[in-house]
């Protein structure tokens, strides 16, 4: 490219016409940049460059170079082509610099700092010699070919989340200085493995990466760092002491499946395109005004609010859509044909104030707008510009429903809201108290007390029914393998088909193969995983034993099975891993002691499971290491033996009536409660159902813990709800089974 045709511009008092002219010559119309230059190709809003300690404003299509500061104010955004190999988007209130571009002649990368904000990345498939980098205050995010967002505010937490291809991301240390101060092969090659040991983000995956974690990332890397300065000799004890502080250096951050697949900045980043020469079609610069605060979308894809600049193909018609709260939206067709400068601006029309009316079915029913109460079945009043109301419907038996009424050029002024019946259907197929319960192909199995299993298809008429001597029993519940239905107790092991009832196998248990807290086989992979109290049994579908497998000081724990291995935890807290052979794989020492009937919970890469005195711990099964332990009291001990509820960052553990909800990432305690309740929770839709001792099935919002919603049950919940077929099961205390409508709350009313 002619030298003459690389124009950065110093100037920002010229006119935008003028400038336009100095900083776009690259390449004709196509405003591709070299290796190493990046160009602005999109922005909206104040963004703005550091020049000589002043903020100035960019200009579309300008050059940056390395050392660029950029800065993006609220309500704004930049994109930004660097070379042919990446494109990236500034979200706003965001600090970016561009540390380094690529430089064949000295061997230069491309690295990005983001000082604080949101950064959306698109990087081609690089090549060996070739490498790219985002570093934050905290992190180093190291990247082949992907696309990622990452988000840094100083001296808070670090988020990465992969859309397509892998990041590895590691604390903000020099791990080629470690390698210099290693004085053999030895140290080497344990530095050389830590640095192979931090986390590998993939697709589909996100990691947060919090303060502490951070400060202690930070100390284990001066630990490491001083051993390998003190001169010690690198024997045994000091290459184990070295490898330990290696562990604690990697031990860095949460991965998890991205818990909001649908946030619009994922959306955004999906959209990001290179521009190649050979490829790349004639460009041209065009400038898009609307009202203050409206949005604006270009070719379906939000642009910017109120303006936007951009480089799009020129003398191609483009569809353009304005819209803002109170007004009419406006869609139209731009067709760019001047090559240097194309101005549009565009004005909308206010929506008048308009008249709505509400009817309810049933007629009963109580209608309440923006919190208050304006009698039952109908409802007239006038909707004014610019705001929205909430609608909410409720009648005894029905459960609650609640409208948001969007106001707009839409807005329906006819508005009927029905409500669902709380309790679609009551049936009473047992004689003793309901103990749990298992759903398959629209059949519903239930244990009872007396240690019955049963099924009810259709007609709620029992389907089958199989007796076993698991009585009485508080804690045994139907678990589906297949087609069957294992059952286990105080005194048989019994695999019934699911469909037909038939008993496929029957065994008399011993003392150690009893199940009294809750214990229960589980499937894993062909065979089905039998805890005894000295260790495990592999058993067929048949029931024929297959291995018998010991574990050292016991267990009273049910086994988890994740990726073709089995995890179970001894009295002792250590965590054995067991193959499909039966052979022992690996251990875990944790802090815990007698773990008691409860399975590990596994969300993601990570395990969660509690002991007897409420100890609980996270384990990070990709490494097979503890990433924290955190007791849930200092002064009581509270025995957790159901299962730990586990939901994007929340535990949900149950205790002797009480609920508590802690942190996935360090398990600080975010709230409990005091109220009494008499089954473990089920999670749905960011709203918990909990039966209560005083004979409710209570509705709790997730994330705070305050009640909005009662079923009315009239009997005491004993089993944990299930969801299935769109419903809620239930089982009580007196035998009966209800199937339960959930609620349905709009989003916008949940957080």
């Amino acid at each position: 490219m002619p030298q003459n045709k690389k124009v950065l511009s110093k100037v920002h008092t010229l006119s935008f016409i003028f400038i336009f002219c100095l900083s776009c010559k690259i390449n004709g119309n196509y405003y591709i940049p070299e290796e190493d230059e990046a160009v602005i190709t999109f922005y909206s809003g104040q963004v703005n460059i550091l020049e000589k300690e002043d903020w100035r404003p960019v200009y579309l299509a300008e050059i940056l170079k390395k050392d660029t500061v950029i800065q993006v104010l609220e309500d704004s955004y930049c994109e930004i082509q660097i070379g042919e190999k990446a494109c990236v988007r500034i979200e706003e209130n965001s600090l970016l610099k561009i540390n380094s571009l690529y430089d064949k002649k000295i061997g230069a990368s491309i690295e990005l700092g983001l000082q604080k904000g949101i950064l959306l990345c698109k990087v081609e498939k690089l090549l060996p010699d070739e490498s790219f980098s985002v570093t934050t205050p905290a992190s180093v995010a190291e990247v082949r070919g992907t696309r990622f967002l990452l988000q840094t505010e100083e001296g808070q937490e670090t988020h990465l989340a992969v859309t397509e291809g892998s990041v590895k991301i590691k604390p903000t240390v020099n791990m080629k200085d470690l390698a210099s101060c290693s004085r053999d092969g030895k140290t080497s090659a344990v530095i050389g493995e830590i640095d192979e040991a931090f986390p590998v983000v993939q697709t589909g995956e996100e990691i947060i990466i919090n303060r502490e974690e951070i400060l202690n990332s930070q100390n284990s890397y001066k630990d490491i760092k001083a051993m390998l300065e003190s001169g010690k000799d690198p024997d045994t004890k000091f290459i184990e002491e070295l490898e330990e502080n290696g562990r604690e250096l990697t031990l860095y951050g949460i991965k998890s499946v991205i818990a909001e697949p649908e946030l619009p900045a994922l959306e955004i980043l999906a959209g990001l395109e290179l521009r190649k020469q050979e490829t790349s079609p004639a460009m041209t610069p065009i400038s898009v005004k609307g009202p203050e605060n409206s949005s604006i979308y270009l070719d379906g894809k939000f642009a910017g609010t109120a303006d936007f600049q951009g480089l799009v193909p020129l003398n191609r018609p483009a569809p353009v859509l304005i819209k803002k709260p109170g007004y009419y939206q406006m869609e139209t067709i731009i067709t760019p044909e001047n090559p240097q400068k194309n101005e549009y601006r565009f004005e909308l029309n206010k929506i008048p104030d308009k008249n709505i009316s509400v009817s309810t079915i049933p007629a009963s029913a109580v209608i309440t707008v923006d919190g208050k109460e304006y009698g039952t079945g109908n409802y007239q009043g006038i909707m004014k510009n610019g705001e929205d109301s909430v609608i909410k419907v409720s009648a005894p038996g029905y459960n609650d429903k609640w409208v948001v009424v969007k106001f707009d050029e839409n807005t329906r002024e006819n508005i009927s809201i029905t409500l669902d019946k709380s309790i679609i259907r009551e049936y009473r197929p047992s004689y003793s108290k309901i103990i749990g319960l298992a759903y398959k192909n629209g059949i519903l199995i239930y244990s009872d007390y007396d240690g019955l299993i049963c099924a009810v298809k259709g007609s709620k008429e029992r389907l089958w029914a199989v007796a076993t001597v698991n009585t009485p029993i508080e804690a045994s519940v139907p678990i589906l393998i297949d087609d069957l239905v294992a059952f286990s107790g105080l005194n048989e092991l019994v695999l019934v088909n699911v469909v037909n009832g038939a008993v496929q196998y029957r065994k008399t248990l011993s003392q150690g193969e009893q199940h009294i807290f809750g214990r229960h086989p589980v499937e894993f992979e062909s065979y089905i995983a039998y805890p005894t109290n000295t260790g495990l049994q592999l058993l067929k579908r048949n029931g024929e034993k297959v291995k018998e497998i010991s574990i050292p000081d016991g267990t009273r724990m049910t086994p988890a099975a994740y990726k073709g291995n089995l995890y179970i935890a001894g009295q002792n807290g250590i965590v054995h891993i067991f193959n499909t052979a039966g052979e022992e794989t690996g251990i875990i020492k944790t802090g815990t002691e007698r773990p008691i009937a409860l399975s590990m919970s596994i969300q993601g890469n990570y395990g969660y499971f509690s002991d007897k005195n409420g100890k609980i711990v996270c384990l990070d099964l990709s490494r097979n290491s503890v990433v924290w332990e955190k007791s849930i009291s200092r002064n009581e001990s509270i025995p957790i033996s159901d299962n730990i509820l586990v939901s994007g960052e929340r535990l949900y553990a149950f205790s002797r009536g009480k609920l508590f909800v802690l942190s996935a990432r360090d398990g600080s305690l975010i709230y409990g409660t005091d109220d009494s309740y008499s089954a473990p929770p089920l999670y749905k839709d960011g709203l918990l159902y909990i039966g209560g001792e005083d004979k409710i099935l209570h509705v709790l919002k997730a994330d705070t813990g305050k009640e909005i919603f009662v079923y009315n049950i009239m009997e005491k919940v004993t089993t944990l709800p299930l969801f299935a077929d769109g419903k809620i099961f239930i089982g009580t205390e007196k035998g009966s089974i209800f199937e339960i409508k959930p609620l349905e709350i709009p989003a916008v009313l949940m957080y």
